[in-house]
């Protein structure tokens, strides 16, 4: 008797509800965000940071270095794009590893100039260094060059924090690429800035 009394309270209980309940297969709804809230979050990043959350730039590659060579590309344009008040700032991988190639350009470049060791030792003694301090410096240009690698960066203490700019991803197709990202900041021309960045 007791468990057909418990049954029919129940069942009671149901058609008491069932006209106050509704059925919705939208999912977002389920995980509704206060819209507040939201806005006092991005502002907090904005103040701890300078980066706007949302603002970004992908560069891509079939490779970590294929990306690289973009990313250096795209780091170029954004420090013209702040000369010219577009923005602010930027925030990337770029301030920490270059693209194998560019690290190459740039070493030989160093090295073909036979009198930068002589300008650069005067300019520190100048300024109050200790110019053979930076002996190792000027050694380094006369050895083999081995640039910078992810590998070697990633055994390092900035290692965990380059992470945040890498994005192993996969094509359309299938096929693996490499995203690398550039988080911007104050913004101010959106549309001049996508026309810098635009191929």
């Amino acid at each position: 008797v007791i468990p057909l009394a418990l049954l029919v309270g129940a069942l009671a209980v149901g058609l008491w509800g069932l006209p106050k309940a509704a059925w919705d297969n939208d999912l977002r709804r389920l995980n509704s965000v206060d819209a507040a809230l939201v806005a006092e979050d991005e502002a907090l990043r904005r103040d701890i940071s300078g980066l706007e959350t949302g603002r970004l730039v992908i560069a891509r590659g079939e490779t970590l270095e294929a990306a690289l060579r973009v990313n250096d590309e795209v780091a170029r344009r954004l420090k013209v794009a702040r000369g010219e008040g577009l923005l602010e700032g930027f925030r990337s991988l770029h301030g920490l590893l270059w693209s194998e190639d560019l690290q190459r350009r740039n070493h030989r470049a160093l090295h073909s100039d036979a009198e930068l060791i002589g300008r650069v030792e005067a300019a520190l003694a100048a300024e109050g260094f200790v110019p053979r301090a930076f002996a190792p410096f000027a050694a380094s240009l006369r050895e083999d060059f081995a640039p910078l690698r992810w590998q070697q960066l990633a055994e390092t203490p900035l290692g965990r924090a380059s992470e945040a700019f890498i994005v192993p991803s996969r094509t359309a197709t299938g096929e693996r690429e490499v995203l690398l990202l550039t988080l911007l900041a104050g913004v101010r021309d959106g549309a001049a800035l996508g026309r810098a960045l635009a191929s």
